[in-house]
């Protein structure tokens, strides 16, 4: 869960409850797909129940990241409105928050602050991505993502989010078990 929380941290407890107010729930089975790669999607998920795997190669064969209970899915190509390149698949039963695209974009046009927080967070939680994929290829690295959080590394203010984005992923979380029960 803790990935999320470098996006989450950067929004504000309003923005929060726009994404559950508009999103709505998505249900998987183990084995179901979410995404298949190279197809377009048009939602980004919030994982609120369960586990993902997303998946590269032919069929899906290679593993390349396992997400659970708070992970956010979706977001490159949300960026950069290309097809995703993974296959992600429910690895246990899954319960997700699904928010469209084009109810996004709405929201980014109405409200400019939204948006910056909104790819601030995106920008922050692909940056600690990318680091821990230097990691892995580094093999005389510690190839834990959070290494940076645990050396202290990380900056203080950033810290801070990461804690106030903990009490926001439990305000999710309460008001989706309320609102899509």
């Amino acid at each position: 869960m803790r990935a999320v929380l470098y996006f989450l941290g950067c929004l504000s407890d309003l923005d929060i409850k726009w994404f559950v107010s508009s999103g709505r729930s998505k249900s998987l089975d183990p084995g179901e797909k979410l995404i298949t790669a190279g197809e377009p999607i048009s939602e980004v998920f919030f994982v609120m129940e369960g586990e993902l795997s997303a998946r590269i190669g032919s069929g899906g064969a290679q593993e390349v990241n396992r997400m659970h209970f708070g992970e956010f899915v979706g977001e490159v190509s949300f960026l950069d409105s290309r097809p995703p390149s993974t296959t992600v698949v429910a690895v246990t039963p899954a319960k997700l928050l699904a928010v469209s695209r084009e109810r996004i974009e709405a929201h980014l046009e109405e409200d400019p602050e939204f948006g910056a927080r909104f790819f601030r967070g995106i920008g922050i939680l692909l940056s600690n991505r990318i680091r821990g994929l230097l990691q892995q290829v580094d093999a005389s690295q510690d190839a834990d993502l959070f290494s940076e959080e645990v050396a202290g590394e990380l900056d203080p203010e950033l810290l801070d989010s990461i804690n106030l984005a903990g009490r926001r992923f439990e305000l999710m979380a309460d008001l989706f078990r309320s609102s899509h029960a």
